[in-house]
C-alpha cells in the first residue's frame, strides 16, 4: 500500500483548483467552453478531470467539440508519497465521439524513426496533428531528486482499431534530456502504458491532453448528462478508480 499522509480534500471546489492549476496555462479553454471538470480519487490524493467545449450540446446531432484531460498524482517535493503513473484506462461517454478514420493518422515508428535521423517532423505526420500534451516528470534517486522541467508536445492521430482510438503523443523533456512516446488509446477497456525514465527512478506524475482538431472529436448531449471514468495503476501496484458524472447543457 502507498503511505499517504496528506488529507484528503473533501470539497469539490478545492478539488478543483488544485487539479486544474498546472493544466491552465499551456492547455486553456476555448471561448465558451469550460475547463476539465475534475474530482478527487479517494483514498489517494490522485485528481482526474475531463472537459467538453462548448458547453452547449444539441441534441440528436453531432457537433465539433474540443476534448480536455487531465491527471495528477502530486508528490511532496522531497519525493515521498509517490509512485507516478503506470497504466491509465479512460472511458469517455457513449455521446463524446473520436472520429480517426475522417483524418490522416501517422504511425510511431515513422515519427521516432524520423527524427532521430532528421530532426524534423515528416511532412505526411504534420497533417495527422490532432492536439497538443503537457507532462512533469519526477525523478528520485538520491542525486537527482525532485521535481523537473514539464514537456509540452503535439498528439498525432495513429487511427483506429477494433473500436480504440491511438493517440501518439510526443513529450520532449528538456531535463532528463530525452523524449519519451506515449501511445494513448481511447476506446472501451484499452489501457495505456507510461514508460519510465533515468533506469526506473523517473515517472510521470501529471498528464494532460487537449484534442483541439475541428472535427475530430465530435459530442452531442442525449441524455442531460455525461459520464466519463478513469482506472489508474501505479509503480507501486495500487489501483485506483473513478467515475466522473457531471450535466451538460442543451
Amino acid at each position: 500500500m502507498r503511505r499517504r499522509t496528506r488529507a484528503i480534500v473533501a470539497s469539490l471546489a478545492v478539488a478543483l483548483i488544485v487539479g486544474v492549476a498546472a493544466l491552465a496555462p499551456a492547455l486553456g479553454a476555448a471561448a465558451g467552453g469550460e475547463e476539465p471538470r475534475t474530482v478527487q480519487v479517494t483514498p489517494l490524493p490522485l485528481y482526474f478531470g475531463i472537459g467538453i467545449s462548448p458547453k452547449v450540446l444539441p441534441v440528436g446531432a453531432e457537433t465539433p467539440a474540443t476534448l480536455r484531460l487531465h491527471v495528477v498524482d502530486p508528490p511532496y517535493e522531497d519525493g515521498s508519497g509517490w509512485a507516478g503513473f503506470s497504466t491509465m484506462t479512460v472511458d469517455l461517454d457513449k455521446s463524446i465521439h473520436l472520429n480517426a478514420g475522417a483524418f490522416p493518422t501517422c504511425g510511431r515508428r515513422l515519427l521516432e524513426a524520423d527524427l532521430d535521423l532528421e530532426e524534423r517532423v515528416p511532412s505526411q505526420c504534420e497533417k495527422a496533428i490532432v492536439g497538443r500534451s503537457q507532462a512533469k516528470l519526477f525523478i528520485n534517486p538520491p542525486e537527482q531528486n525532485g521535481l523537473k522541467d514539464p514537456a509540452s508536445g503535439v498528439i498525432y492521430n495513429g487511427g483506429a482499431r477494433g473500436g480504440v482510438t491511438h493517440l501518439i503523443v510526443e513529450l520532449p523533456f528538456e531535463s532528463p534530456g530525452e523524449s519519451a512516446w506515449v501511445t494513448v488509446l481511447i476506446g472501451k477497456g484499452a489501457t495505456t502504458r507510461f514508460p519510465r525514465f533515468e533506469e526506473g527512478f523517473g515517472a510521470l506524475y501529471e498528464f494532460s491532453l487537449e484534442l483541439n482538431r475541428k472535427g475530430f472529436v465530435t459530442a452531442e448531449c442525449t441524455t442531460g448528462k455525461i459520464t466519463d471514468s478513469l482506472a489508474a495503476t501505479f509503480r507501486d501496484g495500487t489501483k485506483a478508480h473513478e467515475e466522473l458524472i457531471r450535466a451538460c447543457s442543451r
